[in-house]
Formats: structure tokens, C-alpha cells, sequence
């Protein structure tokens, strides 16, 4: 994660958070690097910011169980420092195809 990918409109707190789940993604992901962008959306309550894992489209695992193991580990834990105002998902990259 670049101090690019967190953009200036994301609130200092949400930032720490994601910086301290990198730790916990990385082992749950089972990836040798780990890759994360943010989307923000704005709902009826406010904004959400959607943390996102960034997945090789080789990888190797289930994403959902490594996302319930992240879940499991860390997030549940640690998920009322975000208000409510952060999710944790992830994308498998496409494969850019030749037609």
C-alpha cells in the first residue's frame, strides 16, 4: 500500500486502520506481497470506505475462506475502531485477453 493509494480525503483513523490489517491480510491472503486499494462510497449514512485485496488471477486459495480467516483473526477484533465505516473485500485480477 502507497501513501498514494490513501487519499487525503480519508480520515487519519481509517488510514491507521488499514495500515495495522496489512500485517493480518498478508498472513490470511497467503500471498508474498500484498496489494490493497481503497473506494469510497457515499451511502444515505455517510461515506464508506471499501478496503480491497488486490489477488493475482493465479492465486491459489479460496479468497472467500482467506477473507473469513482474516475475519476470523483480526478483523472482528479490531472492527469497532472503524465506526462502521470500513469493509474488507477482495478482486481477483482479470486476465487481459487477445481477441
Amino acid at each position: 500500500m502507497t501513501e498514494r493509494s490513501l487519499s487525503m480525503t480519508i480520515p487519519p483513523a481509517v488510514k491507521a486502520l488499514v495500515r495495522e490489517a496489512l500485517g493480518p491480510l498478508h498472513e490470511a491472503f497467503q500471498v508474498s506481497a500484498i496489494s490493497v486499494f481503497i473506494r469510497s462510497q457515499e451511502t444515505p449514512d455517510g461515506v464508506l470506505y471499501k478496503v480491497v485485496v488486490l489477488l493475482p488471477n493465479d492465486y491459489a486459495h479460496d479468497p472467500e475462506v482467506a477473507l473469513h480467516r482474516f475475519d476470523d483473526a483480526w478483523w472482528l477484533n479490531h472492527c469497532q475502531q472503524s465506526e462502521g465505516l470500513v469493509v474488507f473485500d477482495y478482486e481477483v485480477e482479470t486476465c487481459p485477453c487477445n481477441d
